[in-house]
């Protein structure tokens, strides 16, 4: 069984869908520390005005990501300003009609933690590419232990055989520590049409190739 392990981002990026499609399991590392001005609360989004954020209001107090509060108070009018930003950004692409009511709807859902607010948004993604999310939460496994450690203990407790890690990975990693194979993934942007700009701008949101790509076309591309 090949995994790979990931902190649960805010609709993360294209390379992030292709890394999951390519393994067997998903972890979702949520037992390490929230970090703040990072990706698990927010993302970016490109329209013909440039780089926009959409942001989730949390609580950081030093927890756990699994732990992390959405920010009630300040949630009813972020949720307001992303669902505009995203309409303004992409409502002239061709497939906005197929999925912008259904980000309304889940982002209109009654969200205590920032965990299962971004894992909602994941599993309906993956739905929408047609991929089955085989995952787990890393919380769950009884594991210990930091950075590359606390990845090898991940592995040893669900069995894999294989770590299919992104290519940063080489920067951080001790494959000695590891009884399994460590593979490394070097995510290779497909370049596709973002209406009404000139020039590509990689890496955003995967909801900028959502909205701008067919289902089918987006997943051949991630598979490749």
């Amino acid at each position: 069984m090949k995994i790979t392990i990931h902190q649960p981002e805010h609709l993360p990026y294209c390379g992030f869908f292709q890394k999951v499609m390519k393994a067997d399991k998903l972890i979702i590392l949520d037992n390490v520390r929230f970090k703040k001005n990072n990706f698990q609360n927010r993302n970016r989004i490109v329209g013909v005005n440039g780089e926009q954020w959409i942001t989730v209001p949390v609580h950081n107090n030093g927890e756990l990501i699994k732990d992390i509060k959405i920010d009630q108070d300040q949630w009813r009018r972020f949720r307001k300003k992303n669902l505009k930003s995203i309409y303004h950004c992409y409502n002239r692409c061709d497939y906005f009609n197929e999925y912008f009511s259904d980000f309304m709807q889940i982002y209109a859902g009654d969200y205590e933690k920032l965990i299962t607010l971004n894992t909602e948004l994941l599993f309906y993604i993956f739905g929408k590419l047609g991929v089955k999310l085989v995952y787990d939460y890393a919380s769950n496994l009884n594991v210990s232990g930091n950075k590359d450690d606390l990845l090898a203990d991940i592995c040893e407790k669900t069995g894999a055989n294989t770590y299919l890690s992104g290519i940063s990975g080489k920067d951080y990693i001790d494959p000695k520590k590891f009884k399994i194979e460590v593979e490394y993934l070097e995510f290779i942007h497909h370049i596709y049409r973002q209406k009404g700009l000139k020039e590509f701008v990689p890496n955003m949101s995967i909801i900028d190739a959502l909205f701008n790509c067919s289902p089918y076309s987006l997943r051949k591309d991630l598979e490749i």
